[in-house]
């Protein structure tokens, strides 16, 4: 991504608010610093999305994937300072059990994965997640993204496996919203990225 862009999205996460970054377990959205421990803001610009499109389009047919794909949700930008971090996790099931339900746009609680306020997502799923490292690799230590590898003996890949070259500044990877993957802990400096979902109809 361009250094024009980059600017873009972190000047307009500057101006935006600050949130204390949640985890979803069971019904509810909660800080819980054992699994997720850093700060979030949100741009929502029809620039913002429309910078992310040119990525998402080639990952999605150069790897085979052709997955229907139709809306972005949100631009999320994520600060990662010295001892933050996020442990295993999935961005979103992919299946029918996860399309959203439409729920009262006036209800007080955060929706879930599986609700939206938003009609244009009613019935949609993640399958898409995209991020892109927004600060340079000089500027912080620890902080790598790691990716699960498959099961092996019927056992969960607990040491995962990462991308050097996804630490360099503009960097963007595209990938299913179902695979499994974490952030390390920062162990110096501020390290900040910006993540999107893509979503679209449930996997048949």
């Amino acid at each position: 991504m361009s250094d024009e862009n980059i600017h873009y999205l972190l000047d307009h996460a500057k101006n935006a608010k600050q949130l204390k970054a949640t985890h979803q377990t069971g019904d509810k959205h909660i800080v819980d610093d054992h699994v997720r421990n850093s700060t979030v803001s949100w741009v929502h610009t029809k620039a913002g999305y429309e910078m992310l499109k040119p990525f998402i389009t080639t990952a999605n047919e150069m790897c085979g994937w052709h997955y229907d794909i139709s809306k972005i949700e949100g631009v999320q930008i994520a600060s990662y300072k010295a001892g933050e971090y996020y442990g295993w996790h999935i961005d979103g099931d992919s299946d029918h059990w996860a399309a959203r339900k439409l729920i009262n746009s006036n209800s007080p609680h955060v929706p879930k994965l599986n609700e939206t306020k938003d009609p244009i997502f009613k019935g949609l799923v993640r399958k898409l997640s995209i991020i892109v490292q927004l600060s340079d690799p000089e500027d912080y230590e620890g902080g790598d993204i790691y990716f699960s590898r498959p099961p092996k003996d019927g056992r969960l890949d607990a040491e995962g496996e990462t991308i050097p070259q996804f630490r360099e500044k503009g960097s963007v990877i595209v990938f299913p919203s179902y695979v499994r993957h974490k952030v390390s802990p920062v162990t110096k400096g501020i390290r900040k990225s910006a993540t999107a979902w893509i979503c679209g109809p449930p996997f048949k």
